[in-house]
């Protein structure tokens, strides 16, 4: 699925564009425990609110993309582990437990995009 950096996300396109998480929330961090949950908390009530905002209630199936900060190379599975507190807010805004997801993981990144942004498909 190609994303240009341009895309405009919203409810009218099904797309939402959502901040590029931390990289104190990446597994291999070595973070005082503290600290971590503080993180968790702080991106999962950011990403709830624009999720809340673009009403996923009832919803089940997603597909996620990746626009990268940078052209540094980074281990996809450690990006979708960082993303936990993310599924948490989804599972929250679309008041569905996440066990009933069904989630499409990229395979690849999309081209490099300032900030970098996490985007959320709403499939159904």
């Amino acid at each position: 699925m190609e994303i240009p950096a341009s895309v405009q996300a919203g409810k009218e396109t099904g797309m939402i564009r959502l901040s590029w998480p931390s990289p104190t929330l990446n597994p291999n961090k070595r973070v005082h425990w503290r600290k971590l949950a503080s993180y968790k908390r702080t991106y999962k009530a950011i990403w709830f609110t624009e999720l809340h905002r673009q009403d996923v209630r009832g919803k089940r199936e997603f597909r996620i993309s990746f626009a990268p900060p940078d052209k540094r190379r980074r281990d996809l599975d450690n990006i979708i582990a960082s993303l936990k507190s993310c599924q948490d807010a989804l599972s929250d805004a679309a008041m569905v437990d996440d066990s009933q997801f069904k989630m499409h993981w990229p395979v690849e990144f999309l081209p490099p995009e300032k900030g970098g942004a996490v985007y959320v498909e709403v499939l159904g």
